[in-house]
């Protein structure tokens, strides 16, 4: 992978994407092998280093239902894994981020944040 880039998983139901996901991020143990990942055994790592990892990585499920909270505008759901991981210094930064993202994929601020 490269940087910037994203990484998609696809195939047939009960095929292991969600399994291959939830060892990629540690929340199981690889039953064989090793995960190999910029370099680094997954497999290795910290619990300190770990979190650092969730904080790139992240599992979205094709199931919008069990992934999106429909009470959360979006713009609310992007900020708040962003404030959990302390990403960017200040609820302004994260804000402002949050709109660069909206604007990128289209969405309008207004109906997506709450914001006039």
């Amino acid at each position: 992978m490269y940087e910037n880039e994203t990484l998609g998983i696809v195939g047939e139901s009960g095929c292991g994407k969600t399994t291959l996901g939830r060892a990629l991020l540690q929340l199981i143990p690889a039953t064989n092998g090793k995960i190999i990942y910029k370099n680094e055994d997954l497999g290795s790592l910290s619990s300190s280093q770990l979190r650092a990892l969730r904080q790139q990585l992240q599992i979205v499920f094709q199931d919008p239902y069990s992934s999106l909270n429909p009470r959360k505008k979006i713009g609310a759901a992007i900020e708040e894994p962003l404030e959990v991981h302390g990403i960017l210094q200040s609820a302004k930064a994260r804000k402002e981020k949050v709109l660069e993202l909206l604007q990128k994929v289209g969405l309008l601020p207004s109906t997506t944040t709450g914001t006039p």
